[in-house]
C-alpha cells in the first residue's frame, strides 16, 4: 500500500514508523527539511519537501498512484486543504485528517465532510482521543494504562505489581485454578525496561508492570486479585482548561453520579472560555503550580488531579505537588516518551501520551482487514488489534498457553449494510399535480388572480411603509366592529351605532392621514417605530373613548380616557366598579382594547425592544442600551429593514395570541361560563389586563374548574418561550430550563408556602380544628391569586377569601403588592420589574458568595450566564433604582393631589407594575379609582403609560444616536 503522510513531527513520524516497518510505501511530506531529512535517516521512507496542500508536492511525493493520504500537519487548514486537493486532483481513494479545533468537530457539521463538499474519509481529533483516555484513566484510578475495546465490554489494563500483591511469584498457569470464573489474562509484563509476552510458566515478581485483559464485570475483581483498590472518584481536580481539560470537565459534567469538579488554567482567556461552557465546574485562573491556589482547589481532599497542560515538565511538577499536598491519585500528560521512566520515582500514578493515543486511533483506520480498534502500548513498544475474525480464517485459541481467555471475546460478526437501488431520476417533461405553474398571459382566466395577487403585495408594502402609529390607529378604527357587531347581536342598538359611526370616521381619519403621510420616509424607522409606540399608548386612548364615551353617556371624557388607557396599556383599573353602568357590548369594548393592548406588547418587545436591547432583552444583549441588534438574537438581526421585522412577526404572533384567546374561551364555554363573560375573561388572561364585566372570578359560573383552566394560561405570562421560541435567540432552550420560568417557579412556591403555612405558625389555640378540605380551599386559593398577581393579571381566586382567613395576616396584600411589582416574563404581556432582572441580581449574588469561598474562580454557567451576571446584573439595578425613583415621584405627584400616603403607595404600585386590581385586594380597604380627584387620575394614566413602556425604553429616546441621520 502507498501512503502519503503529511506532516513529519511526533504523530506523523511515529504513523511512518509503523507503516515502513510492514513493509509499505512511505511518502513524507513537510515543509521542514530537518523533520523530512530526520524521517528519510531514520526509517525506511521517502522525503519531500514543500507544503502538503500544494498539489505540485503532493505530485512529486507519488499522489496520482498513492492509496491513502494521511494528513497529521499542525494546521487544521492545511490538511483540510491537502485532502481536497488530493481527492480532487488526484482522486486519492482515503484521506485522513487531523483537526484539532473543536468547531469542526461539532456534529451539526457533519455534512461538512461530505464527498461534495469536503471530502474526508476520517477525522482524527487529538484532544478529544486524549480526553477520553484520560476519562478511563480515572474510571480505572488503580491502573497507569488502560483502553477499552469491544464496545466497551472488554478492558485493557497497566498495573504496576506491588509487595502485597496476593498472586506474587505465583506461576501463571495457576491463575487459572485458583481463580476458574475470573475472566481475565495476562497479555504482557515490562521487567527493567524490556516488555516481553509472557508464557504460561512466567512468575509476575515485584514492580512488574503488566498488561491484562478483563471482561468490564470482572475489573474490580481483577483489580483486587492483584492487590489493587478501586476507589470512587468524586472529587476531581484538573490542572489546564484547554481542549483536553475542558472535554474531560464537560463529560464529567455529563454524568448522572454527582462529581465535584473544580478547573485551574493559567490563562485568563481560556479560562473564561471553559467557564463558558461549563455550568457546575468552578474554573479557578491561576498557575497550578502555586500551592495557595491549589489549596484553594482543594487538593488535600481531592481524590484525584488531571495535569493536562501544554507543557510537560509543568505537568509532571503540578503532579508532584499535588501529591505531596495529599492528593490520592496523579495522573499527567506527557508527550515526551523519555519522560515515561520517571512516573516511578515521582510517585505519580498514571500517565496519557497523546502520540500514542493520536498513532492509535489513525492506524485504526488504516489497517487491512476488519479492523476495529488498534492501540499502541508505551512508546510503540507493542500494539493491541481487535479485528472481527472471519469464517475462512481458521485459527487456534489460547488453549496452548495453559491460561484461560475471556470467553465470548474471541471473535465478533456484523452484517453488512445491503446499498439499495439508486433512486429513480425524474423525467425532466413529466409533470406531476404538484408542480407550480405560472401564467404571464393576460388573456389566459387565471390571470386575474395573479393580479390580485399584486395587488395585495403592493398594498401590503404601502402600508407598511406608512409610520407605525397611523398604522395603529387603523387597527384600532377596524377593532370598533367587534362592540358593533355584538351591539346588533344584543339589540343594543345605541352602542351599535356609536361604535359603527365611529368605525367610519377613524377610518376616513386614518386614510387621510396615511394618504398625506404616504410619501413620509423616516431618516430613522427604529426611532420612528419607539416614538410611534410612546405616541400609541398616550395619543390612541383618545381615540378609543370617543365612542366610549359617547356609547356610556352619563360619564365624563376624563373617565371614559383613562378607562382606554387603563385597558390599553393592560392595567385593568376601572372607574366603573362592577360595571353596572356600562352595557355588555361596552364592556367588551374595555376587553377589546386591552386584548388590543396586549397583542402590541407581544409583537412590539420582539421586532422593537428586543433589537434595541429594551424591555428585559438588555439583561442578556451584549450591545448597549438602546443601540440595536444583538449576536443573539440571530432571526431578528437576519431582518434588516425594521418595517419588514413587524409586519413577519406581526403575522407570526397574531395567530398564536388569537389561537390561545380563542381556545381559552371555548374552554370556558364548555365548563358553563356565558360566552360574552367567557370572551371577557379569556382576552383579561392573555393580555393580563385582569378586566371583567362582572367584578372577578368570584362570580364566574365556571366555578373551580374555570380557575383551573385559567391558571394553565397564565404560563404565557411567565416566559417568552411558551410562546415565541425561536423569533428571540432561544431555539432549543427549554422551558423547565429558562430563568424566568424557574424564577418565577420558585417565587410562586415561597410565596404560597409562607401565606399557606402561617396559619399554622399564627395559631395560638392548640385545640383549633381544620379539615383537609379547609386547607385544600386554602392551598387553591393562594396558589391562584399568588400566581395571578406575578403576572400582573389581578384576578382574585373565588377561595381567596378562605385562604386569606386561613393565613391569618392582616395584610395579606402586601404578598400581591411585591410579587405585581416582580411581574412577568420578558416580551410576554405582564408587566412589573420582569422575572429576568431578578434572576440576574440573584445570580450576581451568587457569584459574589462564590467569590468569598474561591477568590480566583472564574464564573461558570456559559457566556449567557456570565454575561448576566456582569452586564445583566447591572443594568438590572440600574433599573431597579430607576423604578424606585419612579415610585417615588409617583406617589409624591399623588399625594398633592390630596390622596393619602398609604393609598397614593398603592395606587402607584398598581399603575407602574400594570396590576390595577391591586388597588382593590391589597390595601386595607378597597380603593376606587372613581372617587380620585382627576388630577390623581391623570397622574395614574401617565403612570400606566411609563410602567408598560418602561422607563428605560423612554430615555431611550433621548439617546443623541437614535436622532442621528
Amino acid at each position: 500500500m502507498k501512503v502519503i503522510i503529511c506532516g513529519a513531527g511526533q504523530v506523523g513520524w511515529q504513523i511512518a514508523r509503523h507503516l515502513s516497518g510492514e513493509k509499505n510505501d512511505v511518502t513524507v511530506v513537510d515543509n521542514n527539511p530537518e523533520l523530512v531529512r530526520r524521517a528519510t535517516d531514520t526509517l525506511d521512507v521517502q522525503g519531500v519537501t514543500g507544503f502538503a496542500s500544494h498539489p505540485d508536492v503532493l505530485e512529486r511525493a507519488g499522489a496520482r498512484d498513492a492509496d491513502m493520504v494521511i494528513a497529521a500537519t499542525y494546521s487544521d487548514e492545511v490538511n483540510m486543504v491537502t485532502c481536497q486537493v488530493a481527492h480532487s486532483v488526484f482522486a486519492v481513494q482515503r484521506k485522513i485528517a487531523r483537526l484539532r479545533a473543536q468547531t469542526y468537530l461539532d456534529p451539526a457539521y457533519g455534512d461538512l465532510y461530505r464527498k461534495d463538499h469536503l471530502p474526508i474519509d476520517v477525522v482524527i481529533s487529538p484532544e478529544r482521543e486524549v480526553a477520553e483516555a484520560a476519562l478511563q484513566r480515572l474510571a480505572a484510578p488503580a491502573a497507569f494504562d488502560t483502553e477499552s475495546f469491544l464496545d466497551g465490554r472488554a478492558q485493557l489494563l497497566g498495573i504496576t505489581i506491588a509487595d502485597d500483591c496476593p498472586v506474587i511469584n505465583t506461576p501463571l498457569r495457576q491463575l487459572t485454578d485458583l481463580f476458574s470464573t475470573l475472566r481475565a489474562i495476562v497479555v504482557g509484563i515490562r521487567r527493567e525496561g524490556r516488555l516481553f509476552v509472557p508464557s504460561a510458566a512466567d512468575q509476575i515478581f515485584a514492580g512488574d508492570e503488566c498488561y491484562l485483559f478483563t471482561h468490564t464485570e470482572d475489573l474490580n475483581r481483577t483489580l483486587e486479585i492483584f492487590g489493587k483498590t478501586q476507589s470512587k472518584q468524586e472529587r476531581i481536580v484538573i490542572i489546564g482548561g484547554g481542549n483536553v481539560g475542558l472535554g474531560v470537565a464537560l463529560a464529567l459534567e455529563a454524568r448522572t453520579e454527582r462529581i465535584r469538579v473544580k478547573v485551574i488554567e493559567k490563562d485568563r482567556a481560556a479560562a473564561e472560555r471553559a467557564a463558558d461552557a461549563l455550568d457546575r465546574t468552578i474554573v479557578l485562573h491561576g498557575d497550578g503550580l502555586d500551592t495557595a491556589l491549589l489549596d484553594e482547589a482543594g487538593i488535600m481532599n481531592a481524590d484525584a488531579v488531571l495535569v493536562v497542560t501544554d507543557d510537560d515538565k509543568t505537568n509532571l511538577l503540578a503532579a508532584v505537588r499535588a501529591k505531596e499536598m495529599g492528593c490520592a491519585m496523579a495522573i499527567c500528560l506527557v508527550n515526551d516518551p523519555t519522560l515515561v521512566p520517571l512516573m516511578g520515582p515521582l510517585d505519580i500514578d498514571a500517565y496519557i501520551n497523546p502520540r500514542a493515543t493520536t498513532v492509535s486511533s489513525i492506524l485504526r483506520h488504516i489497517r487491512h482487514g476488519r479492523v476495529r480498534n488498534v492501540y499502541s502500548i508505551g512508546d510503540a513498544e507493542a500494539e493491541v488489534i481487535e479485528a472481527q475474525v472471519l469464517q475462512h480464517i481458521a485459527h487456534r485459541g489460547p488453549e496452548d498457553q495453559g491460561y484461560r481467555f475471556p470467553r465470548r471475546h474471541a471473535d465478533r460478526r456484523h452484517d453488512e449494510r445491503r446499498q439499495g437501488d439508486p433512486p429513480h431520476r425524474r423525467h425532466p417533461h413529466r409533470r406531476r399535480r404538484r408542480d407550480r405553474h405560472f401564467c404571464h398571459d393576460c388573456r389566459c382566466p387565471r390571470s386575474g388572480t395573479a393580479v390580485a395577487g399584486q395587488y395585495r403585495l403592493f398594498l401590503m408594502q404601502w402600508i407598511t411603509r406608512l409610520p407605525f402609529f397611523v398604522v395603529l390607529m387603523g387597527l384600532g378604527a377596524i377593532a370598533m366592529l367587534l362592540p358593533a357587531a355584538h351591539g346588533a347581536v344584543v339589540e343594543d342598538f345605541t352602542t351599535m351605532r356609536v361604535f359603527f359611526y365611529g368605525f367610519i370616521l377613524f377610518s376616513v381619519l386614518t386614510l387621510l392621514i396615511a394618504l398625506t403621510m404616504s410619501g413620509y420616509a423616516p431618516v430613522n424607522i427604529a426611532r420612528s417605530q419607539l416614538t410611534g409606540l410612546l405616541a400609541a399608548f398616550s395619543v390612541l386612548p383618545l381615540m378609543f373613548a370617543v365612542p366610549f364615551y359617547e356609547a356610556v353617556g352619563n360619564t365624563s371624557f376624563l373617565d371614559a380616557w383613562f378607562e382606554m388607557v387603563s385597558s390599553f396599556t393592560t392595567t385593568g383599573a376601572t372607574v366603573y366598579a362592577g360595571g353596572a353602568d356600562l352595557t355588555p357590548s361596552q364592556h367588551l369594548w374595555r376587553s377589546t382594547v386591552g386584548w388590543l393592548g396586549g397583542l402590541l406588547v407581544w409583537i412590539t418587545a420582539v421586532s422593537i425592544f428586543a433589537p434595541m436591547n429594551l424591555g428585559g432583552f438588555e439583561v442578556r444583549a451584549t450591545a448597549a442600551v438602546g443601540r440595536g441588534a444583538t449576536g443573539s438574537f440571530t432571526q431578528i438581526g437576519g431582518v434588516a429593514d425594521p418595517s419588514e421585522r413587524l409586519v413577519r412577526y406581526t403575522m407570526a404572533l397574531t395567530p398564536v395570541y388569537a389561537g390561545l384567546t380563542a381556545v381559552l374561551w371555548i374552554g370556558l364555554v364548555m365548563l358553563g361560563e356565558r360566552p360574552y363573560i367567557a370572551l371577557a375573561h379569556a382576552m383579561a388572561v392573555l393580555s393580563t389586563s385582569g378586566i371583567t364585566p362582572i367584578g372577578g372570578l368570584y362570580f364566574a359560573a365556571s366555578g373551580f374548574l374555570g380557575e383551573v383552566l385559567i391558571f394553565a394560561f397564565f404560563v404565557f405570562a411567565l416566559s417568552r418561550l411558551t410562546f415565541s421560541r425561536g423569533l428571540s435567540g432561544e431555539r432549543n432552550q427549554r422551558l423547565w430550563r429558562d430563568p424566568e420560568f424557574t424564577t418565577a417557579l420558585v417565587l410562586i412556591g415561597l410565596a404560597t408556602a409562607a401565606l399557606f403555612l402561617r396559619h399554622f405558625v399564627g395559631t395560638t389555640d392548640a385545640q383549633t380544628a381544620f379539615s383537609p378540605p379547609d386547607m385544600l380551599i386554602a392551598l387553591w386559593g393562594t396558589l391562584f391569586t399568588v400566581t395571578s398577581f406575578l403576572t400582573t393579571t389581578g384576578f382574585e381566586s373565588q377561595f381567596w377569601g378562605a385562604a386569606t382567613d386561613w393565613s391569618r395576616l392582616s395584610t395579606p396584600g402586601l404578598f400581591l403588592i411585591g410579587l405585581a411589582l416582580i411581574g412577568g416574563g420578558v416580551a410576554t404581556t405582564a408587566g412589573g420589574v420582569k422575572l429576568l432582572r431578578i434572576y440576574a441580581l440573584f445570580r450576581h449574588l451568587e457569584r459574589e458568595q462564590e467569590r468569598l469561598l474561591s477568590p480566583s474562580s472564574v464564573g461558570g454557567g456559559g457566556r449567557d450566564a456570565r454575561r448576566i451576571r456582569r452586564q445583566g446584573a447591572y443594568i438590572s439595578w440600574v433599573f431597579f433604582m430607576l423604578f424606585a425613583i419612579s415610585i417615588a415621584a409617583v406617589m409624591v405627584l399623588l399625594s398633592l393631589t390630596g390622596v393619602p400616603f398609604e393609598t397614593a403607595m398603592v395606587l402607584t404600585v398598581a399603575a407602574l407594575s400594570t396590576t390595577g386590581p391591586l388597588a382593590v385586594v391589597a390595601a386595607e380597604t378597597p380603593i376606587f379609582y372613581a372617587d380620585l380627584p382627576e388630577a390623581a387620575k391623570m397622574v395614574l394614566a401617565g403612570a400606566m403609560v411609563l410602567g408598560r413602556l418602561e422607563t428605560l425604553a423612554i430615555i431611550a429616546l433621548f439617546n443623541p444616536e437614535i436622532w442621528q441621520r
